[in-house]
C-alpha cells in the first residue's frame, strides 16, 4: 500500500472577526509557552533539569481550565505549543550532554602542560 501525501499552498483571507481570533490565539501559545519556559529555567537552576512534555501536559487541562488568559484557547493548539517547547528542551539538554562529554574527552586527551599562546599585530 502507497501512501501519497499532497501539499497545497494557499492565502487565508481572514475577517476581523476571524483575524482577531487568530491573533488572540497566538498570544494565549505565546503566553503558554512563557510560562512553561520560565518554570522550566526555574527548576534548571535549582536541580538541573528540564520540565518535559509528561510533565507539562499532565498539568495543561487543569490550568486551561484555571487561567483566564487562556480562556478559549483550543486544547491541540496548546498540546503543540507544549510539544515544540519539550522537543527545544531536549535539543538543549543533549547539546549539553554532547558538550560536556567532548569537554571531557579533549581535557583527557590533553597533555598537562601549560603552553601560552598570543596573537601579534606586528609582523615578524
Amino acid at each position: 500500500m502507497t501512501i501519497v501525501l499532497q501539499a497545497a499552498k494557499g492565502k487565508l483571507y481572514a475577517g476581523t472577526a476571524q483575524a482577531d481570533a487568530i491573533a488572540r490565539m497566538g498570544g494565549q501559545c505565546r503566553y503558554l509557552w512563557n510560562l512553561f519556559l520560565a518554570e522550566s529555567i526555574e527548576r534548571y537552576r535549582a536541580e538541573k533539569k528540564f520540565v518535559f512534555y509528561s510533565e507539562m501536559s499532565a498539568r495543561l487541562p487543569k490550568l486551561l481550565k484555571s487561567d483566564p488568559k487562556l480562556a478559549g484557547l483550543p486544547h491541540r493548539a496548546a498540546q503543540m505549543t507544549v510539544q515544540k517547547l519539550d522537543r527545544a528542551a531536549r535539543a538543549i539538554a543533549s547539546k549539553e550532554r554532547r558538550t560536556a562529554k567532548a569537554s571531557a574527552l579533549q581535557a583527557a586527551r590533553r597533555p598537562h602542560r601549560c603552553v601560552l599562546v598570543y596573537r601579534s599585530r606586528m609582523p615578524l
